[in-house]
């Protein structure tokens, strides 16, 4: 490595020297133009001529044919998220159409071969056209959606068979923007480049990382506190009151969206402090609840809250 001192050019230009050798080997002359770049790691690269290297297609292959189907769909995820060009998975296996229900809910991913002893993915995402803040209001709408449909199942004391259905889809549909989200974190954690061109700091994305992270867990509450209503929860005497801390968790999770769109962060307090009060009223209806039941979507709520008040947490400081 050979150093170079940086020389001041006028008021706001910096200047340095370019090797005699390099010049040469390159056969610049007096008013050619040179080309720069910066690597993911911050570093100056100097070009002779423009997108000289053009990155080669990331891929990766799996033999899927003696792995079962859940380690299968872990791998898909983290190469989804990794951001991988194509994803090639090679044999046979008997839960195909579940695998290929998997890749159509990864969002920008293409099937481009499909025979008996071979898939291939293509990543068609252009990741620098999405706005992280559309990701968010959409994944908010769900979670507001849900919660709206298990309102409405605990006024009837029971969730009818097409408010579940439609629980579990939009919980489906979270998870996918879930996954698009860790997508563009992950590679602006890793390219430089990439979250200049997105104007977002690692520190943000970090920020960001927990935040959606915390939401896709309170829709996972929601969808299974809808299927633990249907067992049994009418003849608790504690209905109405559980009906009471949803109308609280769902309006203190309103609010911490609130806060996160307007940058409020007297908001983010408040929410802190009524999240506290939800737990302690769950706590004390656990403390009498006989219902295995009952409890179960008690500790749901609960947790929920304990969500919330991470994310204003966050949101606060």
């Amino acid at each position: 490595m050979e150093p170079r001192r940086i020389i001041k050019f006028g008021n706001s230009s910096y200047v340095i020297s370019i090797p005699k050798e390099w010049i040469k080997e390159n056969q610049i002359k007096k008013g050619d133009l040179i080309f720069l770049d910066t690597s993911p790691d911050g570093e100056l690269i100097i070009k002779p001529k423009e997108n000289q290297n053009k990155e080669e297609p990331r891929q990766v292959t799996m033999d899927i044919s003696k792995r079962d189907f859940w380690s299968i769909k872990r791998e898909l995820n983290f190469f989804y998220i990794d951001d991988f060009d194509l994803i090639i998975l090679k044999g046979a296996h008997p839960e195909r159409d579940k695998i290929e229900n998997v890749i159509k809910k990864m969002i920008g991913s293409q099937i481009i071969e499909n025979s008996n002893e071979l898939l291939i993915i293509k990543n068609i995402l252009d990741l620098e056209s999405i706005t992280i803040k559309d990701i968010f209001r959409r994944t908010d709408n769900l979670i507001r959606s849900m919660f709206m449909e298990l309102k409405e199942g605990f006024e009837k004391e029971k969730v009818s068979s097409e408010s579940l259905k439609s629980i579990y889809q939009t919980d489906l549909e979270i998870n996918s923007l879930y996954f698009l989200l860790m997508k563009i974190i992950r590679k602006g954690l890793k390219d430089r480049q990439f979250s200049k061109k997105i104007n977002k700091e690692p520190l943000e994305l970090n920020y960001l990382h927990h935040l959606i992270l915390n939401i896709e867990i309170i829709g996972d509450h929601i969808k299974r506190i809808a299927k633990t209503m249907n067992i049994h929860t009418s003849k608790s005497k504690n209905i109405k009151e559980i009906q009471k801390i949803l109308e609280m968790t769902e309006k203190t999770y309103e609010e911490t969206m609130i806060s996160y769109y307007t940058n409020n962060q007297e908001i983010a307090r408040k929410v802190a402090e009524e999240t506290r009060e939800i737990k302690l009223r769950a706590e004390e209806m656990i403390k009498n609840e006989k219902s295995a039941s009952i409890g179960s979507i008690i500790e749901h709520l609960k947790d929920i809250a304990n969500r919330l008040h991470f994310i204003s947490k966050i949101l606060a400081y």
